[in-house]
């Protein structure tokens, strides 16, 4: 009775918010063109905003879309970069991510909190009621800071209440769009060892048809017995950009009734990143493939589907056809279709088995552990996203021992803990030096992330199966400075740049020091430079040491000094 009342109660609440189309302000001057949209597949999680583009520039105005009180400014070189949280007064907080600057009451308020914090990356939330705008008021630039791939602005809005990200197409932000989504392919799977799908445990179709009319090619048959399972390759696009982006709605149809139904109308970053339950991971990761399963795996708390008979999976038991028809559909109702045939069997085919010695079967929903002789493995329940057979195996590569720990193409929800023994030939004074590396299809050994040393061992955590083995890094950072010499003169506003780059376990911490004060550096890491730009109000005028100290993950370390004068 609970679970029914959570579920009406749900989809109140979804139809609620749908249903409620506001008059919103454009968060930029120019139209609304998308490189990205709401619940677009991204690596490790699905988008949660829209990704408008900005005419390949920087320092476009951003407006704030409705009246309201900034309540958390982030900056970090990462994820967001510079971003501004705004609450409304109807229930709704809206985000604006990758900026390059903000206000200049916002600029000197974060400036401040740097400092204090004695960090480039804060995350500060202003008193109520300092920063208030009303609607269209200039709160920002757009930018390009944080992982952002290019020039663009990252918009969204989010329940107040629950800080749930909102489709904003639901909330009255409107794109032009008259393109149908397109359908490239469909997968279908055996779900348990009873299933078999033309005679294997997957098949995969490409597909005929275009413009929202799609088929399997007139050569292609699908057979099946026992429980089977579908997803469908589809990507969409708008009118003015040819960015391959989301779709909104999926229904599948067996027979005329509907056995399947997800719609992309709001997300939950507790657990956003199980979207890698819901595509076909292995398809994404190999081919950049935009897979959704049609079937819930076991370890799949998502709550985007809205319908799920037999959680997705077609019942191939009895000698019969399944008339099978996907709908696939944008915010904006363009529809496109695949029909298809199953043909179901009775009897089953007897497949010849196979046995990998060093292959295991990790149940998704229990804990696991595999010993070796010189390593081990540890994996949380609910790491997987479905209970597999994964290849646990130990071998030395270059002298040093490895571990094969499934492989890149299985995704993990949570992170494991493995552990290599360290080898004698290795001295002590070595062992904090130490981190984890990944042996890549190359052969080539990139480094991972650092761990830590107990009785000999090397203990390490990791979210991503793969094949690691031991790193010893014992190289310092370099720094090359770009317009910084001995006796420079600084005046107000003068930018000075450092390139810092590391070879192997990466740069991990960037300080820079005037007469041993601490100063603020902006990093970008995918330039791998850190920015200065001199503040006369907080150097007085005269002779002064600047000083630049960079560190691995290992406590690697470089340091450079200069003298220079300041007016």
């Amino acid at each position: 009775m609970r679970f029914s009342t959570l579920i009406l109660g749900s989809l109140f609440t979804m139809l609620c918010w749908h249903s409620k189309a506001q008059d919103f302000a454009n968060p930029l001057n120019i139209p609304m063109v998308l490189s990205g949209n709401f619940g677009e597949i991204r690596s490790n999680h699905f988008h949660t905003g829209l990704d408008i583009k900005t005419q390949g520039r920087e320092g476009l105005p951003v407006f704030c879309i409705d009246e309201g009180e900034i309540v958390r400014v982030k900056v970090s070189p990462y994820g967001y970069g510079k971003a501004l949280y705004i609450k409304h007064p109807g229930g709704y907080t809206s985000v604006y991510a990758h900026l390059s600057s903000f206000s200049p009451e916002v600029e000197a308020y974060i400036k401040e909190e740097q400092y204090k914090a004695k960090s480039y990356d804060v995350n500060a939330y202003p008193p109520a009621g300092k920063f208030k705008f009303s609607k269209g008021q200039e709160i920002a630039k757009s930018g390009n800071s944080g992982s952002s791939g290019g020039p663009h602005l990252h918009f969204e809005v989010r329940d107040s209440r629950t800080e749930e990200p909102i489709n904003p197409q639901t909330l009255g932000f409107k794109i032009s769009d008259n393109v149908k989504p397109s359908i490239y392919g469909l997968s279908v799977y055996a779900l348990n060892e009873n299933s078999h799908v033309n005679q294997k445990d997957y098949d995969n179709f490409s597909m005929g048809g275009s413009y929202g009319s799609y088929a399997l090619k007139e050569e292609d048959a699908i057979t099946a017995h026992g429980d089977i399972g579908l997803a469908v390759h589809s990507i969409d696009r708008y009118d003015a950009a040819n960015n391959k982006c989301g779709i909104y709605k999926v229904v599948l149809k067996v027979n005329d009734q509907v056995q399947y139904s997800a719609v992309f109308d709001r997300l939950n970053f507790e657990t956003n990143r199980y979207m890698n339950a819901h595509i076909d991971y292995n398809l994404f990761k190999k081919y950049r493939k935009h897979y959704h399963r049609l079937f819930k795996t076991e370890n799949n708390p998502l709550d985007i589907y809205k319908t799920l008979i037999n959680n997705g999976a077609l019942d191939c038991r009895k000698d019969e056809s399944l008339n099978c028809k996907l709908e696939i559909s944008d915010f904006e109702g363009n529809l496109s279709t695949l029909n298809f045939q199953i043909k179901s069997q009775a009897t089953p085919y007897k497949r010849a088995s196979t046995h990998n010695p060093n292959q295991h079967k990790v149940n998704a929903l229990s804990p696991f552990e595999w010993k070796g002789s010189y390593s081990s493995v540890s994996i949380p329940a609910k790491t997987l996203y479905f209970s597999d057979e994964l290849e646990f195996r130990e071998f030395e590569h270059n002298g040093l021992p490895a571990l094969q720990v499934g492989d890149e193409y299985t995704g993990a929800q949570n992170s494991f803990s493995l552990a290599l023994k360290i080898p004698e030939s290795i001295p002590n004074e070595l062992h904090s030096k130490i981190l984890l590396g990944k042996i890549a299809a190359n052969n080539r050994v990139q480094a991972d992330n650092a761990g830590e040393v107990k009785q000999g061992w090397f203990y390490a955590k990791n979210r991503e199966f793969g094949t690691y083995t031991l790193i010893i890094d014992t190289v310092n950072p370099t720094i090359k400075p770009i317009g910084m010499w001995e006796g420079k003169e600084l005046r107000n506003g003068n930018k000075i740049r450092f390139i810092i780059r590391d070879g192997q376990s990466g740069v991990n911490d960037y300080q820079l020091y005037i007469d041993g004060n601490w100063a603020l550096l902006e990093y970008d890491y995918r330039k791998a430079a850190v920015v200065y730009e001199f503040d006369a109000g907080r150097v007085s005028p005269g002779d002064h040491t600047l000083k630049i100290v960079i560190s691995d993950k290992v406590g690697n370390e470089e340091s450079l000094e200069y003298n220079f004068k300041s007016y």
